[in-house]
């Protein structure tokens, strides 16, 4: 009888446990929703989904600038403060001209296909720049080779460089300022196999960030994300784990649409919604505050990167 009754109630938990399994909610791309952060896509549909390589025009609204490249510092645009990402902390200021730097990097990251990160991929992004700037289409790639003159490997971890004039700002220039960074650093171990950096799409890029693009939608709608199992070894490793393990960027249509869509719990975070529509999605559910409960009702100072870290 004991032995009946220990069975049925292992019967009983195990059709709990699958009612369970079945009520949770999923997005439409297969993620259990309670673990992904949905955000709308800031430019509705992509023209050129596949192109993720990021020293040159790359669809920079899914993701790839928030969460895949590891940059030199962010900024907290709140405060002004100054935050290493893939470096130990500012650069050091070798002159009393404000030419010469000393940059340290982080000697425990690894790309998220378990390569390591070092000054040789530093190194090897600035030869790009520099070689190949007439080829190279993004817009960073002028800024960084007007801004720097001369740069050097002094060891594994560690970089000096001479600026083209005092700089002051170099870590604005180098690394993140709002909307992101002009230097954005590649893998060498992938790209220096490319016959053609110009041509190279860089479909599933490997990343630096705690996260990884599992899939995306070829006509252009939509991508998604996945945090890194090993993130601790991230460019974002140091904040402690990503709470997300999904991020989902997609498009909901036009702004009604969205307006419904949110109040339904769909997805997080809009990009653009005008002030009627926040207050239309507020009249359907409490869940839909903006950031500022008065207009302006948007957030005024972290417009990309540290917004989302």
């Amino acid at each position: 009888a004991a032995e009946a009754a220990q069975s049925d109630a292992e019967e009983a938990k195990a059709a709990a446990e699958e009612a369970m399994a079945e009520e949770v909610a999923m997005t439409d791309v297969g993620t259990p929703r309670h673990e992904t952060v949905v955000v709308q896509t800031f430019d509705r549909q992509s023209s050129n989904p596949d192109q993720h390589n990021y020293i040159m025009n790359y669809d920079i609204w899914r993701g790839i600038r928030e969460l895949c490249i590891g940059y030199l510092w962010e900024t907290d645009t709140g405060t002004g403060e100054t935050i290493p990402e893939v470096t130990t902390g500012p650069a050091e200021v070798l002159d009393d001209d404000h030419t010469m730097f000393r940059i340290t990097l982080r000697d425990d990251l690894l790309w998220s296909d378990g390569e390591p990160f070092t000054a040789d991929d530093v190194i090897y992004t600035l030869d790009t720049y520099f070689g190949q700037k007439d080829k190279l289409t993004y817009w960073g790639v002028g800024t960084v080779t007007g801004y720097v003159k001369e740069y050097s490997k002094i060891d594994d971890y560690t970089i000096e460089l001479e600026t083209t004039h005092p700089a002051y700002d170099i870590h604005s220039v180098l690394g993140v300022n709002t909307w992101g960074s002009s230097f954005n650093i590649v893998p060498k171990h992938i790209f220096e196999q490319q016959a053609d950096i110009s041509e190279f799409r860089n479909t599933q890029p490997v990343c630096l960030g705690p996260y990884t693009m599992t899939e995306f939608d070829p006509s252009g709608y939509w991508a998604l994300w996945e945090r890194r199992e090993d993130w601790k070894n991230s460019a974002w490793g140091w904040q402690g784990e990503p709470k997300a393990k999904y991020v989902l960027y997609k498009d909901f249509g036009t702004e009604e649409k969205r307006v419904l869509a949110l109040t339904r719990n769909l997805y997080d975070v809009d990009t653009f919604m005008s002030p009627d529509s926040i207050k239309a999605a507020q009249e359907y559910s409490e869940l839909a505050p903006p950031w500022n409960p008065k207009v302006p009702s948007h957030n005024m100072d972290d417009a990309c990167q540290y917004g989302i870290l």
